[in-house]
């Protein structure tokens, strides 16, 4: 069978890799609505999550990376890219996120005024506290995004100059049974973000250490995680062979994978170096196959235009606005007294037709907020921009 990718055209639109990845930002919402306050089975979300959701994301950034550098060239790519994720990010953390953080703070502890929040987190002297209470929150994505985007380029350029081993894996992966190329694909995959961890400890945390905050620290750390599956991405984009032969269920890579996690949480006490290591290789592991599995899937169902592939076009400014959004309706919530499970399915539910609502009447139609929060040009610069 031949996959979606490896039979369109240049010109023909990839619904299901839109679709792909819309589910894996909208998944996040229920991730982030857990953060209110769940018990299991609910508290399954976030920890599947770590499985598929941002690694899928990112694989398929790269697809399209890879195919918007093609076609307008490198320059004009970083120019489109940087107005796409960096104008959201700065208005995200200037303007979303202070207060999305106080709320948190009021939904998980003594209420406390905005303005003293805001000073005292500034300062870095909140007193402890629970809840999800970051400066950069779910944006954190962005960050990464523009620094994978900086890098494609560079990794366009290099890769046909690097040594002939190298350049000759994508080739020998795709002459495998399309089992065996997912799985040895998760092994490279879970190999090279152990090698990126080594790296960081030995040549980035140590000029880190002691000016960095914990959260940056693990910004940057997640940030090299998902390096490998973004590059992957670009790969699927440029070796349509090997596209069709890593988009398939492999049930013995699923299996090997979800059998390594179990292991790791049954027999290896959490924390430590080799804790640490086996985290890294297995999720890394489990997350390429589901990667995999999800492509094969959705390139099955989901190649015609549908809910999802049309809700590619608002998933940026649905993902930046849905934190504010999801602690906003819990709060109005609170006063009727519900269950956790109650409350969860309440908010998620509203969340997603407050957010859809917004990009549709508010965000969408204000070039200034669709630049602030999708990143979209204004409509009269558009031309001229694609002219540059």
């Amino acid at each position: 069978m031949t996959s979606a990718i490896s039979a369109t055209k240049p010109s023909q639109h990839l619904h299901h890799l839109d679709a792909l990845r819309s589910f894996a930002i909208l998944y996040g919402l229920l991730v982030h609505t857990a953060t209110i306050g769940v018990s299991f089975p609910l508290t399954l979300i976030s920890e599947i999550s770590g499985y598929f959701r941002m690694g899928t994301f990112f694989c398929v950034s790269g697809f399209f990376a890879a195919m918007v550098l093609r076609r307008y060239g490198p320059v004009l790519f970083l120019k489109k890219r940087a107005l796409a994720l960096l104008v959201p990010l700065i208005c995200g953390l200037v303007f979303l996120n202070p207060v999305t953080n106080w709320l948190i703070w009021q939904w998980h502890n003594p209420p406390m005024p905005f303005t003293e929040f805001v000073r005292l987190a500034f300062e870095g002297t909140l007193p402890p506290h629970k809840g999800p209470i970051v400066w950069h929150l779910h944006l954190w994505f962005l960050v990464s995004l523009a620094v994978y985007v900086a890098s494609a380029p560079v990794a366009a350029v290099l890769a046909p100059r690097a040594p002939a081993f190298v350049r000759h894996i994508p080739d020998k992966l795709a002459a495998l049974p399309r089992w065996l190329c997912v799985l040895m694909a998760a092994a490279l995959i879970s190999f090279t973000a152990l090698c990126l961890r080594v790296g960081f400890e030995i040549a980035i945390d140590p000029f880190m250490r002691g000016w960095a905050s914990s959260d940056t620290v693990w910004m940057v750390r997640n940030t090299l995680y998902y390096w490998p599956m973004f590059l992957t991405g670009m790969l699927i984009f440029h070796h349509r062979v090997f596209a069709d032969q890593f988009q398939s269920i492999s049930l013995p890579a699923l299996a090997l994978g979800i059998l390594a996690v179990l292991l790791l949480r049954r027999f290896v006490p959490e924390g430590g170096d080799l804790w640490e290591v086996l985290n890294i290789v297995s999720r890394a592991f489990l997350t390429t196959a589901a990667i995999a599995a999800l492509m094969a899937i959705f390139s099955r169902w989901f190649q015609r235009p549908g809910l999802l592939s049309r809700a590619a076009e608002a998933v940026y400014s649905i993902y930046i606005l849905h934190f504010l959004v999801i602690y906003l309706i819990a709060h109005a919530l609170r006063p009727l007294g519900l269950g956790p499970e109650s409350l969860f399915f309440a908010v998620a539910g509203l969340t997603f037709v407050a957010v859809f609502a917004l990009h549709r009447f508010i965000v969408h139609p204000v070039p200034l907020l669709s630049l602030m929060f999708n990143g979209k040009p204004f409509p009269d610069r558009k031309n001229a921009l694609q002219k540059l």
